[in-house]
């Protein structure tokens, strides 16, 4: 894109469009959107829907409510926003005197991420260096790969562009700023996987969680294969709504053909995690220990 190439020799501008695309993360209301795309024409060319009113209405249902865009929803053990991962993300925003407004969203949000990193470029002092390639190259941003394709399978052009634009400027920022020695890691794995003793309440939270199963499961997904299998879908958390899915297949003689159309959507993000970088193959060996453990329990219910 052009502000690729642009942001290339300019850091100054690289940061400017940090902050845009970090306060259209933050903030998705009209007014927002309507200065975010003047701003930036190209990410609504060609589409077939401009309108602010209904582009604020694609922020919510994608970001709001079907992935939203936090560290802890792909790397926390339980998925919650607050805990481990959000707090070392603020630990290492003050190692650069980095302050989060208070009464804003949590560290771990990546509009908050863009706007760190857009204080990082504009200061350029060596603790903001060094955190900023602590950042960049270690665990702690392995997550975007996951978050992109899940916002992907949406289908909504407009919040895709944005996603990928942020990626790609992210990408650029790291052949910019040398690696540290110190990384980081994203969130601890509960090696525990279901076994045949346990409930589909445990089944459940393992396949809603990412850092466990390695794939992200979203409403939709699940409505999806409701509609697939001629099942009723629920309501509530993305786990809730999997578990009632799994009782009301149990229910009707349907378990094998959902976890049949599990493994396919696993299958699916096997394929797309092999053309990411190296930093996915974490993300893959946990998606082969799901394929596997649905295959197992597949077999056991034949």
């Amino acid at each position: 894109m052009n502000n690729e190439s642009a942001s290339r020799t300019d850091p100054f501008l690289l940061a400017q469009l940090y902050r845009q695309l970090g306060r259209f993360l933050l903030d998705g209301r009209e007014a927002t959107i309507r200065q975010f795309i003047t701003r930036l024409p190209e990410l609504v060319e060609g589409l077939a829907e401009t309108d602010p009113e209904a582009l604020a209405v694609d922020h919510y249902q994608v970001l709001g409510r079907e992935v939203p865009p936090y560290a802890s929803v792909f790397c926390e053990a339980d998925g919650r926003v607050g805990g481990s991962v959000t707090e070392a993300y603020h630990r290492l925003y003050l190692q650069a005197g980095f302050a989060l407004d208070p009464r804003a969203e949590p560290a771990d949000h990546l509009g908050q991420i863009l706007y760190f990193l857009a204080f990082c470029l504009e200061r350029q002092t060596p603790a903001c260096r060094r955190v900023a390639g602590q950042l960049l190259h270690g665990e702690r941003l392995a997550w975007l790969p996951l978050f992109a394709f899940a916002v992907q399978r949406q289908q909504v052009p407009f919040i895709e562009r944005v996603v990928q634009l942020i990626a790609e400027l992210i990408r650029l920022h790291g052949t910019l700023v040398p690696a540290s020695e110190q990384s980081g890691t994203i969130g601890q794995v509960d090696p525990a996987m279901p076994g045949p003793e346990d409930d589909l309440a445990a089944l459940a939270a393992y396949l809603t969680t990412p850092i466990r199963c390695g794939f992200f499961l979203s409403l939709s997904d699940l409505q999806q294969l409701g509609r697939q299998l001629d099942l009723p879908v629920g309501f509530g958390r993305r786990r809730q709504v999997l578990e009632s899915l799994l009782h009301t297949a149990a229910l009707h003689g349907r378990s094998c053909a959902l976890l049949e159309a599990l493994l396919a959507l696993v299958e699916e993000w096997r394929q797309y995690l092999q053309t990411q970088p190296a930093a996915a193959q974490r993300w893959l060996d946990r998606l082969e220990a799901t394929r596997a453990l649905l295959q197992t329990a597949c077999t056991l219910m034949n």
